[in-house]
């Protein structure tokens, strides 16, 4: 899977789970910051992007999480192959 591609399906999950417009979430916005999220939004999000790449984004990585990038990196990094 290309970074396009987890990149494009990452950032359409964000803006679904946490309810903001698609011009907001860019790569280098702040998950709680700039896009709102709290700490409940930030494992539910952990379960929905894990479910959609068959993975699991433990809570104590997703607290390390920042920006959309960061996650973006991490799911790459990770994904099971």
């Amino acid at each position: 899977m290309s970074y396009y591609d987890v990149a494009t399906k990452i950032e359409f999950l964000v803006t679904r789970q946490l309810g903001v417009q698609e011009a907001k979430v860019i790569e280098s916005a702040s998950l709680v910051e700039d896009l709102g999220a709290d700490d409940y939004d930030l494992m539910e999000l952990a379960t929905t992007v894990g479910e959609a790449f068959a993975m699991t984004i433990p809570t104590t990585i997703m607290q390390e999480i920042v920006t959309v990038k960061d996650l973006i990196d991490y799911v790459i990094t990770n994904v099971p192959k």
